[in-house]
């Protein structure tokens, strides 16, 4: 009876040191100059907490603590160069440089983080190109090209979407997935933002990142369909003063876009001929460029 005793209590005594065990972060930077990094997560206010200092020995850093759930964390020098993201839970890590970026392994939270990774670096060369060969259709004034790539352009944002969702499902009770959503889905319609947040478990959606989509879903509710959308004001190109609210007109069409973005140019010349065949019936649009 006694030696059943002592078992258990070795083995709860295990359970509690095995608990308390916080994240342990490795790694070789090679020949980097700068010799000073920081372990910081970010606050929703722009903010950093700054969690570790480590000061390069032969290219080697080291970081060690505790976080009370998995968050997002990054390791940069002090003027924010050679950002190195990572999942952070309470395990081990080792950093490397890879052949075409830092590689981060340690822990469930960074394997599916990676994966999204991967994704992004891959969707950035992809826009890269895309925007490359818009930009030299525009110079051309080939529309045809300017169409088909806008096209292609499309169909890839779809497929990419795709893709992180199927990440997410595959997930779905993880901080990571909670973050992806959050990532990838506030730029999203507020159908398609719940839509993801349902892919979610429980575990997911308690999670830091969880609880800001829930937020950010009650605050869309009031731009939802026949809600009364929320004043805001911007300046115009002259510096001038423009809000939503202080526009006179019986219909207003809000259109965000951006120089770079190709879809966005490809539908300027659309707004126009909306704007032209409307507006003496009390069509104004409000055109913000990102």
């Amino acid at each position: 009876m006694k030696r059943i005793m002592l078992f258990i209590a070795c083995m709860a005594l295990w359970g509690l040191c095995n608990a308390q065990k916080g994240y342990h972060i490795t790694g070789n930077l090679g020949q980097l100059q700068q010799d000073t990094f920081y372990l910081v997560v970010p606050n929703l206010n722009g903010t950093v907490n700054v969690l570790g200092v480590s000061i390069l020995k032969e290219g080697n850093l080291e970081f060690k603590g505790q976080v009370p759930e998995p968050v997002m964390a990054t390791i940069m020098t002090s003027d924010r160069q050679g950002m190195i993201p990572l999942m952070l839970e309470n395990t081990d890590y080792s950093i490397q440089i890879g052949a075409e970026s830092i590689e981060v392994e340690g822990g469930t939270e960074q394997a599916d983080f990676n994966q999204f990774n991967a994704l992004q670096r891959e969707a950035k060369k992809q826009q890269q190109k895309l925007q490359s060969d818009m930009k030299t259709a525009y110079e051309d004034a080939n529309q045809m090209r300017v169409q088909a790539l806008s096209g292609q352009a499309q169909k890839f944002m779809q497929n990419m979407q795709k893709r992180q969702t199927e990440i997410v499902k595959e997930n779905a009770n993880t901080s990571t997935a909670a973050y992806i959503v959050l990532t990838c889905g506030l730029q999203a319609p507020v159908e398609q933002l719940q839509e993801l947040y349902n892919l979610l478990g429980e575990q997911a959606k308690s999670s830091v990142y969880g609880r800001i989509i829930a937020a950010q879903l009650s605050e869309l509710g009031r731009v939802a369909v026949d809600k009364v959308a929320p004043d805001f004001t911007v300046n115009s190109p002259e510096g001038k003063p423009i809000s939503l609210h202080g526009i006179k007109a019986k219909a207003k069409l809000v259109d965000f876009w951006a120089s770079w973005c190709g879809p966005c140019r490809a539908e300027n010349p659309n707004v126009i001929r909306l704007y032209k065949k409307y507006h003496d019936k009390g069509l104004e649009v409000l055109g913000v460029s990102l």
